[in-house]
């Protein structure tokens, strides 16, 4: 019977368990026997500094809020620039949110540290789109306040439409004759 056939009998029913054995971790850069090797240290071979994911401990995920600072930062500055920098305004304000996010679980240790270049990609991308939305939203209110008040001094009023034109002659009163000055 092989060890994996073990696994689908009861527990009652298994045969008695031998003495633990120990695995031997080899270096990922160098295949060095890392057994009593602390994690954080280097390798005494290669000076690899060994982290969890050499170790067995697994690989943490990336950021979600990261990748979507990024992805939000790259969305204001090119997307929002065609757009008269209105969607710059939303996206750009949301990139350096979701940055601001991702740093707390950076901290937090809860992802992996590769967040960090997403996080800082993000945080600059949403500067720049937030600055170019601001910007564009000044600029369209000035012209749109020079626009409104162009129209109202530039003499543009209501006023009542001058009568219609008519067909027969207007009547001229006659001279009146002028009367000598008296005696």
């Amino acid at each position: 019977m092989n060890h994996d056939s073990h696994r689908e009998l009861p527990l009652a029913e298994r045969p008695p368990a031998g003495p633990p054995q120990e695995v031997a971790i080899g270096c990922p850069n160098c295949g060095y026997n890392l057994t009593g090797v602390r994690l954080g240290s280097s390798c005494p071979e290669c000076n690899l500094v060994i982290g969890r994911g050499a170790l067995g401990g697994g690989v943490r995920p990336t950021s979600g809020y990261a990748v979507a600072s990024l992805v939000l930062g790259i969305c204001s500055v090119t997307i929002g620039c065609g757009t008269y920098g209105l969607l710059s305004a939303i996206c750009g304000p949301l990139a350096l949110f979701f940055s601001a996010k991702a740093t707390k679980q950076i901290r937090a240790g809860g992802v992996s540290t590769s967040s960090r270049g997403l996080k800082i990609a993000g945080f600059v991308t949403g500067l720049i789109g937030t600055i170019v939305g601001v910007v564009a939203l000044g600029l369209i209110a000035i012209f749109v306040l020079r626009a409104s008040s162009a129209s109202s001094s530039s003499g543009w009023q209501n006023t009542a439409p001058p009568p219609p034109a008519t067909s027969r002659p207007i009547p001229v009163p006659a001279p009146v004759p002028a009367v000598p000055p008296g005696p």
